[in-house]
């Protein structure tokens, strides 16, 4: 596919992740996004890691809060 047919068709969660125009834009699936782009040792943290345990205390506008090594 082009970038024009998957921006036609697509929504973008995160860098290189997209969804259906249908799906819920939900932190959590945010954080999932976060997790397929980030280094492989990598761990959400703080109000990310809590909305994924099912306390509502972040929204899809939020950024994901994650910790891991810079890559060298």
């Amino acid at each position: 596919m082009t970038d024009e047919q998957i921006y036609a068709r697509f929504l973008r969660v995160f860098h290189g992740v997209y969804t259906t125009p249908t799906t819920p834009l939900t932190h959590a699936l945010k954080c999932a996004a976060a997790a397929l782009t980030a280094p492989e040792d990598s761990v959400i943290t703080g109000r990310s890691a809590a909305t994924l345990r099912g306390v509502d205390l972040a929204g899809f506008g939020d950024p994901v809060e994650v910790i891991g090594r810079i890559p060298t």
